[in-house]
């Protein structure tokens, strides 16, 4: 499940009996809780590029990502929590350009992607960056829209998973395939790992939708119909938003699309946490009111629990 070591042990301790454990050394700083919880991802992130999506108060988002910098793994950001990590992140009280020329290439990367004093969300490249890559995981985002509680969002997720599963054409096309529920802080995640890695092109002819060919052809189509017979939510495919709805949303599987990391923090804006991402069993998503308990959620709450949590998280097998 995790490659933990003894100082990333050290580093969830001290994080964990931290008065705020995003503010351990009296400042702001979100990295010492990602490098502590990546020990526990890297079988869901191996080989994937992140990306961060950093919050500025009164500005712009910035999305950092390995298609415009220097690439940035797990092994990286884990690395972060060994033996040098009370050092390190104390320099981050400091302003960079102070301490630049003391700082390891990985060091650097880290600042970049998760500057000090900032809100940041942790993502990943789905399927990788750049074009046309083969698809190793379909990623389905269900998008609830303004008016659409959490609980109709569990509802809705429950039925497309049942409907991905029931689905003979689905089955037939993708082969054996496991899948993976997370909560994102507000809504839910479904992945579908195939067993056999799938051509690029898959994604166009099976899941993209298309409002002027809405063919029960293709697969997203077919499971939206579905969920509405089973839900009595109004639900939508494809990535547009809208109100009082939820939108079935594929359209980051691709390769060069970014998706939210397990135990990434969820923000309303750039000084507020409203959430926070957790794999989930499907046991946990078929109860009544587990919405409720999500987003009570804090950080210290996952931290306290972390064995738990990581143990919903999938594991590979590969042909």
């Amino acid at each position: 499940m995790g490659r933990e070591s003894p100082n990333s042990v050290e580093l969830l301790d001290f994080l964990r009996s931290s008065a705020d454990p995003l503010r351990p050394f009296d400042f702001l700083d979100v990295l010492p809780y990602y490098s502590a919880v990546s020990s526990y991802l890297f079988g869901f992130l191996n080989g994937k590029e992140l990306a961060s999506r950093i919050w500025i108060p009164e500005g712009p988002r910035i999305i950092k990502r390995g298609s415009k910098l220097p690439r940035f793994f797990v092994s990286e950001i884990a690395s972060l929590a060994e033996e040098s990590w009370n050092k390190f992140f104390r320099m981050r009280a400091r302003h960079l350009g102070e301490v630049k020329h003391r700082l390891d290439d990985v060091q650097r990367k880290a600042w970049e992607y998760f500057p000090p004093r900032k809100l940041a969300d942790y993502f990943y490249a789905t399927n990788g960056e750049g074009k046309d890559r083969p698809i190793e995981r379909i990623f389905i985002d269900i998008d609830r829209g303004k008016g659409i509680t959490a609980e109709q969002a569990r509802q809705v997720t429950q039925a497309l998973l049942v409907a991905i599963k029931e689905d003979e054409n689905f089955r037939g096309l993708v082969g054996e395939f496991t899948t993976f529920v997370m909560w994102t802080g507000s809504s839910f995640h479904i992945y579908i790992f195939p067993k056999k890695i799938l051509n690029h092109s898959f994604y166009e002819k099976y899941l993209s939708y298309s409002k002027t060919t809405p063919s029960l052809f293709n697969i997203l189509n077919r499971l939206v119909v579905k969920v509405r017979r089973e839900t009595d939510v109004p639900v939508i495919g494809g990535h547009e938003k809208g109100e009082g709805r939820i939108v079935i949303d594929p359209s980051q599987t691709p390769s060069g699309k970014l998706a939210r990391c397990p135990f990434s923090l969820h923000m309303k804006d750039a000084k507020t946490i409203d959430g926070l991402a957790l794999p989930l069993s499907e046991s946990m998503l078929a109860e009544e009111g587990i919405t409720n308990y999500l987003q009570q959620q804090t950080v210290r709450d996952v931290l306290e629990r972390l064995d738990e949590w990581i143990s919903n998280l999938p594991r590979f097998e590969r042909e």
